[in-house]
């Protein structure tokens, strides 16, 4: 099985192999060695025959993923945009070679000093094809690395819920401060303003509490995704 990861990174090649390198995923063999060279007709071989062209041709190097006993290739279509064709026998270790590479790639973003100044994007869905076919098996949908902004934007209306009522909250806490209370509902002693300011105390308490539980999904859903894998896959596109 193989799968397609397109990246975007505005760079040359040759910075890109610096980074590749530094990430571990260059190979021990030199690129015009027996196994590599290998390991880099063999992929090539299962590119569609219109891709195989231009996969050939644009093809700048090949990498290895020792953890999972995966092959590489990376082309380069356009300049700065470059397309990594990863190849494995097992679904699983494919699966975990895309993993690897985006988490390693995600993480040298994340660096405060870097050799190359680059940040990789990932544009478009990963496709994972079936075996001796050019029919998809699955998709993997790669989340961002700023997994509280990724929490946010997934659960947006628990967000806009929270912070409705958090300004509900600070509003209704302002009306009955100190010093503004008696302003606005009179002598504390009468009866109105107990039950006035009660009202208010016990709305502003129920508005809180919608507020943290609506927050708090937010956060526990952004910390999901930061544990778990950098690729949500599905059987579907844009699943």
């Amino acid at each position: 099985m193989r799968a397609r990861i397109d990246v975007d990174a505005q760079i040359a090649a040759d910075q890109f192999a610096v980074v590749a390198q530094e990430i571990r995923w260059w190979p021990t063999a030199a690129q015009d060695s027996d196994i590599v060279v290998r390991a880099t007709q063999e992929i090539l071989d299962t590119v569609s025959e219109e891709d195989r062209p231009l996969a050939r041709d644009r093809h700048r190097f090949t990498l290895s993923d020792p953890r999972t006993k995966s092959w590489a290739i990376v082309s380069e279509p356009n300049d700065g945009t470059y397309v990594v064709r990863i190849r494995n026998q097992h679904s699983r270790r494919l699966k975990q070679a895309c993993e690897n590479f985006v988490r390693d790639l995600q993480n040298y973003n994340n660096r405060k000093t870097h050799s190359v100044n680059v940040v990789f994007e990932f544009p478009e869905e990963i496709v994972v094809l079936q075996p001796n076919s050019q029919h998809h098996a699955y998709f993997g949908q790669v989340l961002p690395n700023k997994w509280l902004g990724a929490g946010i934007r997934e659960r947006r209306l628990e967000f806009i819920t929270g912070l409705l009522t958090g300004t509900a909250f600070l509003f209704l806490a302002a009306l009955i401060f100190p010093g503004v209370d008696e302003r606005l509902f009179g002598d504390p002693d009468t009866k109105t303003y107990v039950y006035l300011t009660g009202m208010i105390g016990r709305l502003a308490t129920s508005v809180l509490v919608t507020a943290f539980v609506a927050w708090l999904t937010v956060l526990l859903h952004g910390l999901d995704i930061r544990r778990n894998a950098p690729i949500r896959w599905g059987l579907e596109a844009g699943r």
